[in-house]
């Protein structure tokens, strides 16, 4: 971090690094500096962009209601398959209850053919 006040353009005041680990999320972190000259406090946070989550940003999960799958996404990034779906991806349809498994099947969550 670099402190530049007005009116002092080109005149550094006190540099700042920090090192360690800042997890994505929504909470801020406040960190403290006294340096030799300036002594301030200043909050940062890390977060993903859309889609992607845990501690690396790197597990992507976009909901979706279409062909390729049924799903919302947890705040952690899991699939949850909407009502009527199973399946890791949520593209399997729950059939209507009593529908036998061999010789019956759906495309559409509730029906029996």
């Amino acid at each position: 971090m670099i402190i530049k006040p007005q009116g002092y353009e080109g005149q550094l005041i006190e540099r700042a690094a920090h090192t360690g680990m800042i997890n994505p999320g929504a909470q801020w972190m406040t960190l403290q500096y006294n340096g030799a000259v300036a002594h301030f406090e200043y909050r940062i946070r890390v977060k993903c962009e859309e889609y992607y989550y845990g501690t690396a940003c790197n597990k992507f999960c976009r909901p979706r209601d279409d062909v390729f799958g049924h799903f919302v996404c947890d705040q952690n990034g899991n699939k949850l398959c909407m009502e009527g779906w199973m399946g890791s991806d949520c593209t399997k349809a729950i059939c209507k209850q009593g529908c036998h498994s061999i010789h019956g099947g759906c495309k559409v969550p509730g029906e029996c053919t």
